[in-house]
């Protein structure tokens, strides 16, 4: 005997609004290995139907449906986000349907059976098994948010509860992208972890390396190196490189994206190992980063040519202003108006200075703040745009005026959770 064909006994709701919104032919006239059954490919239109999805008898795809397309989850799944939304339960209806959307977490080796039980009691409620979901959620951000964010303290709170870690982490990843979704359809503003806290693949749990954590392994080897050169996105972003200002003495970074192309290094190289390795010399490195870029834009490719040279003994030194600053500062009313570096609706990477000088009312202290930052930022070069395919794909202005070499994510209302985590912001408050 065997297993028959999951579309042959599966839901065939969410397959049908897939195909309906890439313009594919009907499931019932689609040339399969297996045919589902025409009783279910029935009841797949008529629970599309029944949540208005698709309309007339030709079953046409309805906007309410295209974006329904788009979330990585079932149809009925989505369109209890958007009830939600209007019920103003919006944060927790995200975690809860996440979690329906994946395999249970829940861990029960048969050997320790009672122990996992006992575990698992202490996450469950009485009232509702979505109460427990929620508990479940709140404990293991805590526990997160408690180690400075660290994901080792994740994996920690897996083993001790019996919980697969693997699981948990694609229960957070899908609120993420379930977050990005409303984000770029409803403008919906929900909180979400703190993009520069780690390092690679969102998606790929094994493929990240936290911030704190890489801080901890070069502190560890008793080193501290010549400088870190990031060849990656938005790292010139001063909550990140806080961390790192013990692990270096210089770090090279970038405000926004970083192209296919990444650093162009036949160019920086020269540079980055003069006299045999010996010497550098990470102006000129920064600037044939910006030169490079800068004949990209002129040839009419996508480009990004915001690049700073920090100087890491300086950050205590910057934090020590930021203190003074964050004494005299006010909530801006439209911080979007602020210089950005990347395409979200909602911001997350904000011009550090300019953020200073638009919401810093008293003239001693941000004059004070940025002296110093000029001490901090030795080295920073921008074109008058860059190009950024996070959220809304497309070219955004760079002020070149209000361009200070770093960005912060203090006025964004995107990682409230997460932000007073960060050692920047408990030096600076």
């Amino acid at each position: 005997d065997f297993t028959p064909p999951e579309i042959q006994r599966a839901s065939l709701a969410g397959v049908i609004l897939q195909m309906a919104s890439l313009n594919l032919p009907p499931l019932g006239k689609f040339p399969l290995v297996d045919e589902p059954a025409p009783a279910l490919i029935r009841e797949g239109y008529r629970a599309l139907d029944d949540i208005g999805a698709v309309a007339g008898p030709d079953h046409r795809i309805t906007k309410l449906g295209r974006l329904l397309s788009s979330m990585p989850v079932d149809p009925h799944l989505g369109k209890m986000l958007l009830e939600a939304k209007q019920k103003k339960v919006l944060a927790e209806m995200l975690v809860i349907t996440a979690f329906l959307s994946i395999q249970d977490p829940a861990e029960r080796p048969f050997e320790k059976a009672a122990e996992a039980d006992n575990a698992h009691r202490k996450f469950a409620s009485d009232k509702s098994d979505f109460l427990g979901i929620l508990t479940l959620w709140n404990s293991m951000r805590k526990a997160y948010s408690e180690a400075g964010g660290s994901y080792q303290a994740v994996r920690r709170f897996a083993k001790t509860n019996y919980y697969n870690y693997r699981r948990l982490r694609e229960w957070e990843n899908l609120v993420d992208d379930l977050n990005d979704v409303l984000m770029k359809h409803l403008d919906i503003e929900l909180p979400r972890e703190f993009i520069t806290r780690f390092l690679g693949e969102n998606s790929t749990p094994s493929n990240i390396i936290e911030i704190p954590t890489l801080a901890e392994a070069i502190g560890a080897t008793g080193k501290k190196f010549e400088y870190i050169l990031f060849d990656a996105c938005f790292m010139a972003n001063v909550e990140a490189l806080y961390d790192l200002r013990n692990s270096s003495k210089y770090i090279v970074a970038s405000l926004c994206e970083i192209m296919g192309k990444g650093f162009p290094y036949e160019k920086m190289i020269p540079y980055l190992l003069q006299n045999k390795g010996k010497s550098y010399d990470l102006a000129q490195a920064a600037k044939s980063f910006y030169e490079y870029y800068k004949q990209v834009s002129q040839s009419g490719g996508v480009y990004t040519g915001s690049i700073a040279v920090v100087d890491c003994s300086q950050l205590d030194a910057l934090a020590n202003a930021m203190r003074k600053v964050n004494q005299a500062i006010e909530d801006l009313a439209e911080p979007n108006k602020l210089q950005t570096y990347d395409g979200g609706t909602n911001h997350l990477f904000f011009d550090l200075g300019d953020y200073v000088n638009q919401a810093c009312k008293d003239q001693t202290n941000k004059q004070a703040f940025e002296q110093q930052l000029r001490n901090t930022v030795v080295t920073k070069f921008t074109l008058d745009k860059f190009w950024s395919s996070y959220i809304n794909a497309n070219f955004y202005p760079v002020n070149t005026e209000v361009f200070s070499g770093l960005t912060t994510s203090a006025p964004s209302r995107l990682c409230r959770e997460s932000y007073p985590q960060t050692a920047w912001y408990k030096a600076t408050h």
